[in-house]
């Protein structure tokens, strides 16, 4: 019977806030919610983040790419 290796564990992510960020707005990026980063971080005010905070990012959510959009869009496959 063949084995199955191991599924690797999923890293941490981290995110460092920037001027002008906001819960919701880091939320959306990684596709989570602002109350499982509150959660994650013990964080005792949503509205309150300070710039350079390191948020963990639960885990499921997903690390954005940043890709540049080529214009005119073409309905062939492009990598970045």
């Amino acid at each position: 019977m063949p084995t199955v290796p191991p599924t690797p564990s999923p890293e941490v992510i981290t995110y460092t806030v920037r001027a002008g960020d906001a819960l919701a707005k880091i939320a959306a990026q990684f596709g989570t919610t602002v109350e499982e980063i509150v959660e994650a971080n013990e964080i005792e005010d949503a509205n309150r983040i300070e710039v350079g905070q390191v948020l963990v990012i639960p885990q499921g959510a997903e690390i954005p790419i940043l890709c540049p959009i080529l214009w005119p869009l073409t309905m062939a496959p492009t990598r970045c």
